[in-house]
């Protein structure tokens, strides 16, 4: 097995012993399969015998190989199996300095088998002020690493899973302790349950959300959420026991997305129960818990949907009560907080799109169907220009009204760009379609265009055309083609577009005087 040990700061090769162990052996404790030191470009060479059949263990040590290995200089494990250690040139990226304190364990479960999860939730590192999320490699094996110099005695907890699938174990590594193995066990459960009632008349609160929070920082918050609180308010939530001590609890009450409240309870938690927490709200005896506006941002035009649009409920001049945007069919809605005694507040819609406001709009308290309101705004969203203006067309001959094949159509914009006219060309096919992009000028406006079509090299006709456009640039045109000259009729000029194009028609139906354009064209 050769493989490479790396600085992942610097990139550059660090000095280390690398070994190869079977699974279950340790250092100090079995002997090596191999094991080789680092050369001047951190490069190693394991030569492991052939009569391995499982896993192998590899442990890079800070030290060299006079030194034996030593649990504090432990730097890093992996495990490979069989078909990696035939094939894999693994580089190794491991942190030099040794005052980063390294520890390794392989989670199993009490059947010692792996434990069945992507990744384990530490608390207790010194130095985070949170849990951490640590994935777990092939083997069940995760690394933590820290600050070191000066810790006192470390205290982790470990878990996986949530719920009643929780598992959950407790390390407290010697102070030269590198790696261990450790059983994960079922975590056990905490439950909560209580009711949201109004403090006026204590009427349970229907379908709002309930969260509980910790104070004490210990938990990642939410800790948990209840599903919404039934016809009498009653709610009720489990968690595992990511952590010994229950949170020091509090509740938040929320309506969609706007908290209504958050309620501080008595931190008691009787055999990891905490039973009918009581959440009383500064509501009326009849009002509604939050005030709902359902809305929808067209296009003033077109009525097409606008997405993307951030609309803002403003109480007044100077206070935004919430903001929402719109989804793919311009939809939004806003929950508002309601008061106690007042009915729905005033509220004025502002609507922006990148930056720039396209609506404004009051919501009038005649609006107001009990506790929702519906609105449509009506947005001036500036024309966007697209890439390229197609044009799809027929060529028709205007008696027998049937498609005429093989001409070819030029387009051309009647606005000069920087460095000329514009045109596109193509061909009709054997129906007498045709299909061609204009590329967008500088503006957001569509093109003006007419159209000359040639047999072969001759100017049959030019037609000034007044398209219809869509708002995605598209383009409709049916043009009428008289007789199509005979191969020797009229002046016939040999010219690519952009250069001097001249009528190839009888004096009769000539369609006007040489015109110059300059070298400029797309095709």
């Amino acid at each position: 097995m050769n493989g490479t040990v790396l600085d992942p700061a610097t990139r550059l090769p660090v000095d280390a012993l690398v070994s190869a162990w079977r699974l279950g052996e340790l250092p100090g404790r079995d002997v090596p399969l191999a094991s080789a030191e680092t050369g001047p470009e951190g490069e190693f060479t394991l030569e492991i015998e052939p009569l391995v059949r499982s896993d192998v263990v590899v442990r890079v040590h800070l030290n060299r190989s006079d030194e034996g290995f030593k649990p504090q200089r432990l730097a890093a494990v992996l495990q490979l199996s069989l078909a990696e250690l035939r094939r894999a040139r693994p580089t190794i990226w491991v942190d030099p300095d040794r005052a980063v304190r390294h520890l390794f364990c392989r989670a199993v479960d009490e059947a010692g088998l792996v434990v069945r999860a992507r990744a384990v939730t530490v608390h207790g590192l010194p130095g985070t002020g949170s849990p951490q999320t640590v994935e777990l490699q092939r083997g069940g094996w995760l690394g933590l690493q820290f600050d070191g110099s000066g810790e006192p005695a470390v205290r982790l907890r470990l878990w996986c899973g949530a719920g009643e699938n929780m598992l959950a174990t407790d390390w407290t590594p010697a102070a030269d302790e590198a790696e261990a193995e450790l059983v994960f066990a079922p975590a056990g459960s905490f439950h909560a349950d209580g009711t949201v009632t109004r403090r006026a008349d204590g009427a349970g609160v229907a379908d709002v959300r309930v969260e509980l929070l910790d104070l004490a920082g210990a938990w990642p918050n939410p800790v948990a959420v209840a599903p919404a609180t039934d016809g009498q308010g009653r709610f009720t939530l489990s968690f595992g026991r990511a952590l010994a001590t229950a949170p020091q609890p509090a509740f938040a009450v929320w309506k969609g997305d706007e908290r209504i409240a958050v309620v501080e309870v008595a931190n008691h938690w009787p055999d990891g129960v905490l039973d009918d927490a009581q959440l009383a709200l500064d509501l009326g005896s009849n009002g509604p818990v939050a005030y709902v506006i359902d809305g929808q941002v067209l296009q003033r035009v077109s009525r097409a949907a606008v997405a993307g649009v951030r609309v803002e409920a403003w109480s007044g001049v100077d206070t935004m009560l919430k903001a929402a945007g719109t989804d793919a069919d311009g939809r939004f809605q806003l929950f508002l907080r309601a008061s106690p005694s007042e009915g729905p507040p005033p509220v004025d819609l502002r609507a922006y799109l990148d930056g720039t406001r396209v609506a404004q709009q009051e919501v009038a308290r005649s609006t107001w169907n009990g506790d929702r309101a519906v609105v449509f705004m009506e947005a001036d969203v500036p024309s966007v220009a697209p890439r390229a203006f197609r044009i799809a067309g027929r060529l028709l001959d205007p008696v027998t009204r049937k498609g005429i094949p093989g001409l070819r159509v030029e387009a051309w914009d009647k606005a000069p760009r920087p460095g000329g006219l514009v045109a596109a060309g193509a061909y009709a096919a054997m129906d007498g379609t045709f299909d061609l992009a204009l590329p967008a000028g500088t503006g957001a406006d569509p093109p003006a265009v007419f159209f000359r079509v040639y047999a072969r090299d001759v100017l049959v006709t030019t037609v000034d055309a007044d398209l219809t456009w869509d708002d995605k640039g598209m383009g409709i045109a049916v043009i009428e083609v008289p007789a199509v000259p005979a191969d020797d009729a009229g002046e016939v000029v040999l010219h690519e577009l952009g250069e001097t194009i001249a009528s190839g028609q009888p004096d009769a139906a000539r369609a006007g005087p040489v015109s110059q354009h300059p070298r400029r064209v797309c095709r």
